[in-house]
């Protein structure tokens, strides 16, 4: 009769666990050699969106045939963690780093031109649901913080876990110690673009022109626009998160926020590689054969567009479209109900009282 109490306490103690949303305690190194910070959003660095083909898709959308699909990739190494707007830990000059690589599918559903056909234009984009994605996060260190690694191990495809993202090559965002991974379950978005007289550097970004390609060694040139992928939702059931970094799980939420498209690229380097889902990079100045550049030619996210039978008559300059963007990521990991704290609690006085029992009987 006893053990059927305790049972019973047991299972209103732990086996229904009810949980809220709390702020999420996350430990950058892992290792809580730097310690644990309540955080409710992850801050990162400026960085690039790649659309592979999505110059082709907004050209094919406007020309009324062909896939108007489309892929998004992208990267970031993170800058620092914030509670409620204010900062309360920095990555910069540590010896370690945590980087981030996305992907996933969008369509073009809207697409218009605007003054003079060639001189302006708009896109709205939706997400591809059931289409391959993919979010993962790694960590790495280097120097004195290098045998973090002997305890955290490898990642997906890394040979070793180091402090080597660079943002200009477009390298290092996908080695190291795998520390989270899942997928996208819903994007929205939007892009407004000025072709001319908007056409420059696709690299302004402060520290010279740095990004040549083979089909312009003097500098890539782009059109000038903006927009947004406003939220991209992460699934709340990740396949994999290590819970000495993320140290109140499940985590609840993860979202990245304000992921902004700007061109041309003022706060960063345009990069020249980007993730793929099975862990290969993508050459952004790969060539046709030619010495053209096959993927964003002469002018990114440029298009020659003439009034035609059906609406117009599109050509695309290359078929991916490369943007600058800054990424902020909302996240939240659990709290216990108060009730739940204390059926654990009687659950454990259980216990307790039973161990005594057996000391004395």
């Amino acid at each position: 009769m006893r053990k059927s109490v305790i049972a019973a306490a047991l299972a209103l103690g732990f086996g229904v666990a009810n949980a809220s949303p709390g702020n999420l305690v996350f430990d950058p190194t892992g290792l809580d050699a730097g310690g644990s910070f309540v955080i409710d959003q992850l801050d990162w660095s400026p960085s690039g969106v790649l659309s592979v083909d999505g110059n082709q898709a907004i050209a094919n959308f406007l020309n009324g045939s062909g896939s108007t699909t489309f892929t998004v990739l992208s990267h970031a190494t993170l800058a620092g963690g914030l509670l409620g707007g204010a900062g309360v830990f920095s990555t910069t000059g540590r010896p370690y780093e945590i980087t981030a690589v996305v992907g996933f599918q969008e369509q073009v559903i809207a697409a218009t031109l605007g003054n003079g056909v060639t001189t302006s234009g708009t896109a709205d984009f939706a997400f591809v649901a059931g289409a391959p994605n993919f979010v993962r996060l790694y960590y790495g260190a280097s120097g004195a913080s290098a045998n973090d690694n002997l305890v955290h191990g490898g990642g997906f495809g890394a040979a070793a876990a180091t402090k080597n993202a660079d943002m200009l090559l477009g390298t290092g965002f996908n080695d190291g110690h795998l520390i989270f991974d899942s997928t996208v379950t819903t994007v929205g978005g939007s892009f407004s673009v000025t072709i001319s007289p908007g056409v420059g550097d696709l690299d302004q970004s402060g520290n010279g022109d740095q990004w040549t390609s083979p089909y312009a060694p003097a500098g890539q040139q782009s059109v000038s626009g903006f927009g947004s992928n406003s939220t991209v939702t992460v699934d709340l059931a990740p396949t994999w998160f290590d819970p000495d970094f993320f140290n109140n799980p499940p985590i609840l939420q993860f979202l990245l926020e304000n992921l902004s498209l700007n061109v041309p690229f003022t706060t960063t380097d345009p990069s020249r590689n980007f993730t793929q889902a099975d862990n290969t990079l993508y050459n952004v100045t790969a060539t046709d054969g030619n010495g053209a550049t096959s993927t964003l030619g002469p002018i990114n996210g440029g298009l020659s567009c003439t009034p035609g039978p059906g609406g117009f008559d599109c050509t695309p300059d290359g078929p991916d479209f490369l943007f600058s963007t800054d990424i902020n990521s909302a996240v939240r990991g659990t709290i216990p109900e108060p009730g739940t704290l204390a059926l654990a609690g009687l659950a454990l006085a259980a216990i307790g009282g039973l161990a005594r029992r057996r000391k004395f009987f």
